[in-house]
C-alpha cells in the first residue's frame, strides 16, 4: 500500500464516522428541540395538564382559602400567564392523574384553568 491509499482510507473512515454521528445526533437534536418548544408553550401545557412541584414555579398565587394535608390552598394560581382556579383536592391513596386544563400541586390540590 502506498501513502496515497492510506490517506484516502483514513479520510473515508473519518467521513463514515461523521456520517454515523450526524445520522444519530441530528435527528435526536431535532426531536429534543421540538419537545423543548412545546414545553415552553403555555397552551400546550394547559392541554396536557401541569404538575407543579415548587411554589416558586408559579407566577403568582392568590389569597389562602384553606389548607390540605399541611399545604395552603389558594383561591387561584397563575402559571406561565394562565390562571388556574381551585377545583378540588385528591386524598392520599387515590390516583393522581392530571387532566386537560388542570394544574396539580402537592400534596394533592387540583386547580382548573378558567
Amino acid at each position: 500500500m502506498n501513502v496515497g491509499q492510506l490517506i484516502l482510507e483514513g479520510v473515508l473512515s473519518l467521513f463514515y464516522v461523521a456520517l454515523i454521528v450526524g445520522a444519530t445526533v441530528v435527528p435526536a437534536y431535532a426531536i429534543w428541540s421540538a419537545e423543548r418548544r412545546r414545553l415552553q408553550d403555555p397552551q400546550y401545557l394547559r392541554e396536557m395538564g401541569v404538575v407543579v412541584r415548587k411554589l416558586s414555579a408559579l407566577d403568582r398565587v392568590a389569597d389562602v382559602i384553606g389548607h390540605f394535608d399541611g399545604a395552603d390552598i389558594y383561591r387561584y394560581v397563575v402559571f406561565k400567564g394562565i390562571r388556574y382556579d381551585f377545583h378540588r383536592v385528591i386524598p392520599r391513596g387515590l390516583p393522581r392523574e392530571v387532566g386537560s386544563n388542570e394544574l396539580f400541586m402537592e400534596p394533592g390540590v387540583i386547580y382548573l384553568a378558567g
